[in-house]
């Protein structure tokens, strides 16, 4: 009799071990996040990749290199050397450390992936795309910054003209601010830029310059000093929305701004600049890439699960939507208040849905499915 009690308190006791280690998160994964917690921009990012991991019963660890790429490198370094090693690791390429990181997850093993920003000059050429010198650097999704740079100068420029922002030789007069320029959203955006100059003879560009770290407070000093080199400037592009909020700021504190006498266009989405836009002020902003966060996730999600994305690409490009005072209440009643939890990001990964043949990564595939 005793015996049998003994052997059914073990039977019980492996059932509850066993259903503790269901309960566990199947995989952990560590986002290796450029900025700090106050950082808006990447702040949504880190919720938007949480839910998707919600969502997919994954362990998500966050470290914040508050913008020092030597301390990204030092964080992954020490967790690549530690027993705790995750399943993979998310980030983007700082200050151009991104091949610095993939070595590390190269020497470690684990699986790399990386967002938003990726790769650029002779580490590019060096090192070339995900599985091709890197075993490990498994894929990347990457905005198409040149062609949101390249498009939200364009939308700009039409704008201009239809208020009618040119000279008395039909010349309309610009001004570029640029992001840090070693980051590689800003070479790309930049990029952008140039083309549309090239491909538009009445556009005047009289100077791009970077506003320091994209932050408001400095494009706002930066573009005071431009505005008063350029007076006849009335066209602003800026690589973000902080700059562009800069910008309304110092021409705003100038006393000379009204909507009907500027366009000034950027990209980000922030809720500043969405409240921008409502009032009236700012013109454009590009946006909608903050969703590469949870895109990554569900990337990874079904690679540790043996369906490999390779069959279909390993770089992935997403492409920006545009928000103006047309449309942005559309977006606002469906996303507006960032309750990323509301999105069931399980039904974009082909390991749950079989049926899947390709990926939709994009922001209409999200207004869809919250439609129904």
């Amino acid at each position: 009799m005793m015996f049998r009690k003994i052997l059914i308190w073990i039977i019980f006791f492996f059932l509850y071990i066993s259903h503790i280690g269901l309960a566990k998160n199947q995989y952990k994964i560590v986002f290796f996040n450029p900025e700090d917690t106050k950082d808006y921009w990447w702040n949504n990012a880190s919720k938007i990749m949480q839910a998707a991991c919600d969502d997919l019963d994954i362990e998500l660890e966050i470290y914040h290199a508050n913008r020092n790429m030597a301390l990204m490198v030092q964080q992954f370094a020490k967790i690549a050397d530690s027993n705790n090693k995750p399943d993979a690791v998310v980030f983007q390429s700082l200050k151009k450390n991104g091949a610095s990181m993939l070595k590390i997850a190269e020497q470690a093993g684990i699986p790399a992936f990386i967002f938003n920003a990726g790769l650029v000059g002779e580490d590019k050429k060096k090192y070339k795309g995900p599985r091709e010198v890197f075993q490990y650097w498994i894929g990347q999704i990457l905005p198409d910054d040149q062609k949101a740079g390249y498009e939200l100068a364009k939308v700009m420029f039409q704008q201009a003209l239809e208020k009618k922002l040119y000279d008395s030789t039909g010349k309309i007069h610009v001004i570029g601010l640029d992001g840090t320029m070693a980051d590689f959203a800003a070479i790309e955006r930049h990029k952008g830029l140039m083309q549309a100059v090239k491909e538009n003879p009445r556009v005047i560009l009289h100077q791009t310059t970077s506003a320091g770290r994209w932050k408001r407070l400095s494009a706002k000093q930066t573009f005071a000093g431009l505005k008063l080199r350029y007076p006849q400037a009335n066209v602003v592009w800026a690589a973000n929305d902080p700059m562009a909020l800069g910008a309304i700021d110092a021409i705003k504190e100038s006393g000379d701004f009204h909507s009907s006498k500027w366009v000034i266009g950027s990209i980000d989405w922030i809720p500043d600049a969405l409240i921008s836009i409502l009032d009236g002020d700012l013109s454009v902003s590009f946006g909608g890439h903050f969703l590469e966060a949870a895109w990554s996730i569900i990337l990874i999600y079904d690679y540790l699960n043996g369906i490999d994305f390779a069959s279909e690409n390993v770089n992935f490009k997403s492409i920006m939507g545009s928000l103006n005072y047309n449309n942005i209440d559309q977006y606002l009643k469906k996303l507006g208040k960032g309750e990323w939890e509301v999105i069931d990001f399980a039904c974009f990964s082909k390991k749950k849905n079989p049926q899947l043949l390709s990926y939709h990564f994009t922001i209409d595939s999200i207004f869809q499915q919250l439609k129904q």
